[in-house]
């Protein structure tokens, strides 16, 4: 693996677990949905594993499927900054319930975790002929569409979307 592409697929693998630990944060904060947040802070730390095992995998062939995550290495290391600071911030003054879910939805559209959902959703036996790709699929089918479920649980517990900066 060339070292642009190296650094890219470490760089997102610390976004999963930047992610995993600001919803390791919001468990704590949020007592009436810390199991929401403890589930997807589970999931974002799979799919740090799920991305080191491709590494490992593809590594050798020189075939990391590169679809999996994003190519714009200063973008993820921009959101990494922001994550760590978010997660010391956070840490020593719980944000509001709006404005840890707004966060986490503006997270998980941004480009890591948008490429990583793509991949996870695209047809990889049909399109690439990958089946180690397709096996990834499988490994990660329960662990998907995390906008989409904070956004439910935003909407079933009435939860308003706000502007955040991040």
């Amino acid at each position: 693996m060339d070292t642009q592409l190296t650094l890219v697929v470490e760089a997102s693998i610390q976004l999963e677990l930047n992610v995993a630990d600001l919803y390791a944060v919001f468990h704590n904060a949020f007592p009436k949905h810390a199991d929401f947040w403890w589930k997807l802070r589970l999931e974002e730390r799979n799919h740090a594993a799920l991305i080191r095992s491709a590494q490992e995998q593809f590594d050798p062939v020189g075939k990391f499927p590169v679809d999996l995550i994003s190519s714009q290495l200063s973008e993820i290391t921009e959101v990494n900054r922001k994550l760590s600071l978010l997660i010391d911030k956070y840490g020593e003054e719980a944000p509001s319930e709006a404005e840890a879910f707004s966060v986490a939805l503006l997270l998980e559209q941004s480009a890591g975790e948008v490429h990583y959902q793509k991949f996870m959703d695209a047809d990889a036996e049909q399109g690439s002929g990958c089946r180690l790709c397709a096996v990834f699929q499988q490994l990660n089918e329960r662990d998907k569409d995390h906008a989409k479920r904070i956004q439910d649980q935003m909407d079933s517990h009435g939860i308003p979307t706000i502007s955040v900066d991040f």
